[in-house]
């Protein structure tokens, strides 16, 4: 419940809401990205190469 009684209080807590979605989203993909250039070179060493 809020006890401010501003006019925009469902706009506001829809934008913060946008915010927070598109924070979110940025860490994960960072967190994905990092995560795939870590290990990378070690899954390309193990995977058979046809073209040598």
């Amino acid at each position: 419940m809020c006890i401010c009684r501003c006019g925009n209080s469902s706009s506001a807590r829809s934008f913060a809401g946008a915010l927070v979605t598109k924070y979110d989203f940025a860490l994960m993909r960072e967190a994905a990205t990092n995560t795939f250039r870590e290990f990378c070179p070690d899954i390309a060493a193990h995977l058979p190469h046809r073209y040598h």
